[in-house]
């Protein structure tokens, strides 16, 4: 048989098996329906997970377990003492006026439902409150009900803080940090809301070895009177615009301020 007639016939048959193989494929899709198109991933506002949106959302903040963090850790079972449900949603949703907590809420221009946010609070609480460690407990509130006495605040900052965070001179100006850290610079303070001192002076940070408000002075637990006041001389060393020299000379400035 000639080359060309030959390998028509080839041709001519495999056509015909392959309109065999799709007729038969079309009847099995008649037979089946139409295929299924299956959703491979959640649509990002309908993830209720804990993990994900914590590990998307928090744990670049404050740390993979809540600690070891440059934020507050938020494993720590005292700040679940004095902070409830509705002030963590708060703080969640519309962020921390005065630092560098940002709103997550949709309506506040995050990317998080209220029913997201609430699994956050919900799941942090479950994880890492211990109420039995507070039982009997007398805790300071959560927020200051009056702005403090800044001169005050310099003694119990001598007393409480300085072996730690550096002696503040007659001025009230800390010339030298201390073991861990100025908490008095100007730079530091421009990062974090007066709450956030008061939390962290309330409930320590255990995670970077900072004692709790029980633990400053050795058998003085601070008061709610103290811890307002060391406060609000902490605040007094912040400067209007944190980019702006800090104070030089005599210290007149930060003199005024901290009424020192």
């Amino acid at each position: 048989m000639p080359f060309a007639a030959s390998f028509w016939k080839q041709f001519a048959a495999t056509a015909a098996l392959a309109t065999v193989m799709l007729g038969s494929t079309g009847c099995q899709r008649l037979l089946m329906g139409p295929a299924k198109i299956h959703e491979v991933e959640e649509r990002p506002d309908q993830v209720k997970d804990f993990a994900v949106l914590y590990g998307e959302n928090c744990a670049g903040c404050h740390g993979v377990e809540g600690k070891n963090s440059p934020a507050f850790g938020m494993n720590n079972p005292l700040y679940y003492g004095i902070a409830d449900d509705a002030t963590i949603h708060n703080w969640s949703a519309n962020g921390g006026p005065g630092g560098q907590m940002p709103a997550f809420s949709t309506m506040a221009g995050g990317l998080l439902t209220d029913d997201q946010i609430n699994v956050i609070v919900k799941g942090m609480r479950q994880r890492w409150a211990k109420p039995a460690m507070l039982v009997g407990m007398a805790l300071p509130p959560y927020a200051a009900s009056h702005p403090g006495d800044v001169s005050h605040g310099g003694q119990v900052y001598a007393q409480a803080c300085a072996s730690c965070h550096g002696v503040a001179d007659a001025n009230g100006a800390v010339m030298h940090p201390g073991k861990a850290g100025s908490i008095t610079d100007p730079t530091y303070l421009s990062l974090i809301s007066n709450q956030g001192l008061r939390t962290i002076t309330i409930a320590g940070r255990p995670d970077l070895g900072q004692p709790d408000y029980r633990n400053d002075i050795p058998g003085h637990p601070l008061s709610d009177t103290e811890i307002t006041d060391v406060v609000a001389w902490l605040s007094a060393h912040r400067l209007p615009e944190p980019g702006n020299p800090h104070p030089t000379g005599n210290g007149t400035e930060l003199q005024r301020r901290t009424g020192q």
